[in-house]
């Protein structure tokens, strides 16, 4: 299980006994784990240590892909939240900062190995969605009270 990300890590067990029906052994790993992953041995790996890796094993698992397929839901890996009001000063400064970033995905892309540019323009571009909408809200809910 990549240490990095609890929420993938909940994902990943959620769909290994609701959806898959296996029982795998989890264990707890640490940097470097994925050059263990040989054999029988399968992993969650999550992240741009993950892009390098594209089409070296021959399973490999979107978890979003999957989360679809077992709920006809989009998947909440990540939000921004705040305990307290944010003030509209800050919020037009995220959301120009936000505008920024999706407007300058290629000059992210071009600065990558060229044999990871084309997978990382689909992901980048089509794969993820970088705004909450009520219908990601309600899959998050429904997230949650499964794992809880």
């Amino acid at each position: 299980m990549d240490y990095q990300s609890k929420t993938s890590a909940a994902l990943v067990q959620l769909l290994c006994r609701n959806y898959w029906k296996i029982h795998p052994e989890f264990k707890v790993t640490s940097a470097g784990f994925e050059q263990d992953i040989q054999n029988t041995t399968a992993a969650l790996v999550i992240g741009d240590r993950t892009f390098a890796m594209n089409g070296r094993y021959p399973f490999e698992f979107d978890l979003a892909e999957h989360w679809y397929m077992y709920t006809g839901m989009p998947f909440v890996f990540a939000v921004w939240v705040s305990l307290k009001p944010l003030d509209d000063r800050f919020l037009l400064g995220f959301e120009t900062c936000l505008n920024f970033g999706l407007n300058h995905i290629d000059d992210v892309i071009t600065n990558r190995p060229k044999t990871e540019q084309a997978f990382l323009t689909t992901y980048l571009k089509h794969c993820i969605n970088y705004r909450i909408d009520a219908e990601k809200h309600k899959a998050l809910q429904y997230f949650l009270a499964l794992i809880s």
